[in-house]
Parts: structure tokens; C-alpha cells; sequence
């Protein structure tokens, strides 16, 4: 993620285990738009959709699970009301109906907020 440029240099990959969601939050936050954009303009045909996002981590026993973390839906009319070159990422969540996210998700993210923001300051 940081050769990709998704992430800045001051990402470590002990952020990664410090603040997991809090840095799953931040790529879902910056993927979802092109991610939206490149689903309508390859699928002309489609009037709305729901987008889900969940990630995959390990439960208690060490099996797979699947969280959810945010959805919401969109529609062709706001894709074709967005101007996508000119887009801040930031209002998807405004504009986006039915926008939600989970509070499980959340709580884990507002936990993680302080330790990774003081890590990323102690990397500058």
C-alpha cells in the first residue's frame, strides 16, 4: 500500500498491528469511490447497487470470518451527477444513500485512532 501510494512513507508495518481497522478504514475511504466509478462505467445497463464492505480476520477458534464494516447504496443518477475528476473521496459518505457503518467496526476504529495517529507522528 505504501509503493502503491495508498499509504505515505510514515506507515509502518507495525501500524499494521497496532491499527489494523483504523488503516482499513482509510483504504476503504480513498478505494470506494473509484471503486463505484469503475463499477458504472462497466456495467452501463445497471440503474443502483449496494456497495458492501468487510474484511476477513480470524475468529476466536482461528477460522476465517467475515466482518462487515461499511454499505451503502448508489445509484446511476449520482454517478452521472458526480464530477469525477473534481470528487473529494471525503463526500462519498454525505452523498451516498443509505450510507452506514458498523458500530462493532467503529468502536474497534475509535480505539485504534489515537495509538496509530501518535505512531504515524513518532514516524515523521
Amino acid at each position: 500500500m505504501v509503493d502503491a501510494d495508498i499509504f505515505s512513507k510514515k506507515v509502518s508495518p507495525t501500524l499494521g498491528n497496532v491499527a489494523p481497522h483504523y488503516l482499513m478504514n482509510i483504504f476503504e475511504a480513498e478505494t470506494a469511490p473509484y471503486i463505484v466509478k469503475g463499477f458504472f462505467d462497466r456495467n452501463p445497463t445497471i440503474d443502483q447497487c449496494t456497495f458492501v464492505f468487510q474484511y476477513v480476520n480470524p475468529d476466536d477458534y482461528g477460522n476465517n470470518a467475515t466482518y462487515p464494516m461499511v454499505s451503502f447504496d448508489f445509484t446511476r443518477a449520482l454517478y452521472q451527477k458526480v464530477n469525477w475528476p473534481r470528487f473529494n473521496e471525503d463526500n462519498l459518505r454525505k452523498i451516498a444513500p443509505n450510507f452506514k457503518g458498523d458500530a462493532h467496526f467503529g468502536a474497534l476504529l475509535n480505539d485504534e485512532t489515537f495509538p496509530a495517529l501518535m505512531m504515524l507522528k513518532s514516524n515523521e
